[in-house]
């Protein structure tokens, strides 16, 4: 789509999977436009410095102009294994999207922009009131929000797993007891809120680097429950086609945005509907400063 876009002028697009191979995308004129395919694993610090290096010593100008970070993974938090998964979540969705940002910031052009696909399933409404207010304090820092991260973990590491028979019964009763959710205002819920947390934690980050970069426009957006491999995750029929789930991001990385609010979280008002987006609250309590 945006290498279709009669308004994408000269381009040079780094479409990075795991392995590297190519992705099959067709130039529209390939006198002014180019796509590589590295491989890029944003679990490993080291792949991601490399690939920084390379754009910028083979950008004509040695800077970036746009970094949207898509990589993304749901691993369900349960059995004995539900700490790992936790774990790997929140080092491929928050420590990965935080680890490009750092190396890639400072590449950026004058007028650079980073996207960062989260979801609107980073909700953080269901949490308890002590978590809701750490996460939507406008002056929140990285050490805090990454001690909420730690705080979940901690969470899920205390918390009796699915492959119990007694904890099933109790995670069960946890889920239905509404009272006793309301009562622990420092309680994340089920145990299995890794994807959820871990994409608060993007729209966190996004705010933060956002306050810190006033010139650059950084923005989080969900693309909407797409025909992906995760998609598919979510259940059998997703509703939007691949085109339809980059007409955000692409907005929020090369359109006119009309003097909007950075570091907000931008989706259309259902996950399954099309559309270029727009703001949304992410927080519960309305603020614009998480838009």
């Amino acid at each position: 789509m945006l290498l279709a876009h009669q308004d994408v002028g000269p381009l040079k697009l780094f479409a990075t999977s795991r392995k590297g191979e190519p992705l099959g995308f067709s130039l529209r004129d390939s006198a002014t436009q180019e796509v590589v395919y590295p491989s890029l694993d944003v679990e490993q610090p080291e792949s991601i410095r490399s690939l920084a290096a390379r754009v910028t010593k083979e950008s004509e100008t040695g800077k970036i102009d746009v970094l949207i970070n898509n990589a993304g993974v749901y691993v369900p938090v349960e059995g004995p294994d539900a700490l790992s998964h936790a774990e790997k979540t929140l080092r491929v969705n928050y420590w990965g999207v935080k680890e490009m940002c750092e190396n890639v910031i400072p590449h950026l052009s004058t007028n650079g922009r980073i996207v960062n696909v989260s979801s609107q399933s980073s909700h953080i409404n269901e949490y308890g009131a002590n978590i809701r207010a750490r996460f939507r304090n406008p002056d929140i820092t990285f050490p805090e929000l990454e001690a909420l991260l730690d705080d979940y973990l901690s969470s899920v590491q205390n918390t009796p797993q699915a492959n119990d028979e007694n904890a099933n019964d109790a995670n069960a009763n946890n889920e239905n007891t509404n009272d006793e959710k309301a009562i622990d205002e420092n309680s994340f819920g089920p145990p299995d809120r890794a994807y959820n947390v871990s994409k608060a934690g993007v729209n966190v980050l996004t705010h933060i680097y956002a306050r810190e970069h006033p010139g650059l426009s950084i923005h989080a957006c969900c693309p909407g429950w797409v025909r992906t491999d995760m998609g598919y995750q979510v259940g059998p029929e997703p509703p939007k086609s691949l085109e339809d789930g980059v007409r955000i991001p692409l907005r929020l990385a090369f359109g006119d945005l009309d003097g909007q609010p950075r570091g907000g979280f931008w989706a259309n008002s259902s996950a399954r509907i099309s559309g270029d987006g727009g703001l949304r609250v992410w927080a519960e309590d309305g603020s614009h400063v998480f838009a």
